[in-house]
């Protein structure tokens, strides 16, 4: 009796530890982004203001549409973990990889490209504010594979039951960005274009550092970055689909 108790007493310590990150990791973006929207609305310009708000949520809605992979991930590096088989997890994160960076491409580029097709959901086709939020989506889209790479690289830590890791990177990028937001908007005279500047920089330094820390750990394997075979992306796929159904009806709908 006492043991199942220290049992469980240990399996809820280790659900803590791990949740707790995990929720401050999610909690610091919004906040980050919260302050770099005071900035902007302290540049005294309204149009500014709204066209950075349509735009950040296009781009917010383009990444939830797009980051359902990781969501995936997570689960199936978890399970070969726990199994022992470590093969099996480095090849799921790397082609997990490989397919987010794949999609994040197609998405930057109709950012890019065609950012109205995404604008419209938010702003009317005649309003001021296109101004401002078409230049400002289609180099905030520059961040967007960068953003699926963390976000994918966050799962697979969060598989091997390491969320605090992820969260020190996020802790670091955001600071960074916190730091050059001012200073591009003001300092250097860049205004809006500065604030996706910082964010490129941030989200671009937490990529990579979260890609070098999962090389460290033997989770990616460099030879197997290419688009997943049918049996290894038919689970993706199908579960991936629910997936983006949810995000639609979440983001969209």
């Amino acid at each position: 009796m006492a043991s199942e108790k220290n049992e469980r007493k240990t399996m809820d310590k280790l659900i803590v530890l791990t949740a707790l990150p995990a929720m401050l990791n999610l909690a610091i973006i919004p906040l980050v982004t919260s302050v770099e929207t005071m900035w902007i609305g302290s540049m005294g310009d309204a149009l500014a203001l709204a066209g950075q708000s349509a735009a950040s949520t296009a781009f917010l809605t383009s990444f939830y549409l797009l980051s359902f992979l990781p969501t995936i991930v997570a689960p199936m590096v978890a399970s070969a973990t726990g199994a022992g088989k470590h093969d099996e997890a480095r090849a799921k994160v790397s082609e997990t990889l490989s397919l987010c960076g794949l999609l994040a491409f197609f998405g930057t580029l109709l950012l890019t490209i065609k950012p109205m097709w995404v604008l419209q959901l938010v702003l009317a086709h005649d309003s001021p504010a296109l101004d401002i939020a078409i230049p400002y989506l289609q180099l905030r889209s520059l961040s967007l594979i960068p953003s699926i790479i963390t976000a994918t690289s966050f799962a697979a830590f969060r598989g091997t039951l390491d969320t605090k890791t992820p969260l020190i990177v996020c802790i670091v990028a955001s600071l960074i960005k916190l730091l050059l937001d001012p200073l591009c908007i003001f300092y250097f005279g860049l205004g809006v274009t500065g604030a996706t500047i910082s964010t490129f920089v941030s989200e671009s330094f937490a990529c990579v550092i979260n890609f070098i820390l999962l090389w460290k750990r033997d989770l990616i394997d460099i030879s197997v970055f290419r688009l997943p075979r049918w049996k290894a992306l038919r689970p993706l796929l199908v579960g991936g689909g629910i997936m983006i159904v949810r995000q639609i009806a979440i983001n969209v709908c």
